[in-house]
């Protein structure tokens, strides 16, 4: 099976005020309360993380599994614009390979950091959830503009990707990625 990467701009300093410490929450205790009423206080801001729609009044209808998890995939779209996905699609593991073979690669080019604990990450999808502070995406931003620099026959396959965290590093934003 592959897995189709996904990559967004993300207001991590909102992210990190408002939301992270309630999803840090639900993970530990296995309650998805805080979340949901944080969903609701913010109904307006908030977007189906699949099509990127407004949500509807039956929006928990979409939930399948009534945990931090789902609930947390909507609420993080207050940060976010699911409808504007820049990632490496199948593509993700041959530019992870190019990249990790490179000398001076910053931690997780492709990737990033998990949210949680060691036994309940983040991780709506269950294919995989990280996230890139502003800091690391500005690291990640000099390094592909030197390796694009230096070998241009990457252009091609790294063109979206790059001109996603050159902007993410211009608004001194974050990433969210997903699989």
């Amino acid at each position: 099976m592959s897995f189709d990467h996904k990559a967004y701009i993300l207001d991590y300093e909102g992210f990190s005020k408002e939301l992270k410490p309630l999803i840090e929450q639900g993970l530990l205790n296995d309650n998805y309360s805080h979340i949901r009423q944080f969903i609701l206080n913010n109904k307006s801001l908030i977007k189906d993380p699949y099509e990127g729609m407004s949500l509807s009044e039956d929006w928990e209808d979409m939930i399948e599994t009534r945990d931090a998890h789902q609930y947390g995939d909507f609420a993080l779209t207050k940060f976010y614009d699911p409808s504007q996905s820049h990632g490496f699609g199948d593509g993700w593991e041959e530019a992870q390979d190019i990249l990790l073979d490179e000398d001076d690669c910053p931690y997780a080019p492709v990737l990033g950091d998990m949210l949680g604990a060691e036994d309940n990450f983040f991780d709506p999808g269950q294919m995989g959830s990280y996230f890139k502070s502003p800091d690391s995406v500005n690291k990640l931003f000099s390094f592909l503009s030197s390796l694009l620099a230096e070998r241009p026959e990457l252009q091609e396959l790294f063109q979206s990707y790059f001109e996603l965290v050159e902007q993410a590093s211009r608004e001194r934003k974050g990433l969210y990625i997903t699989f």
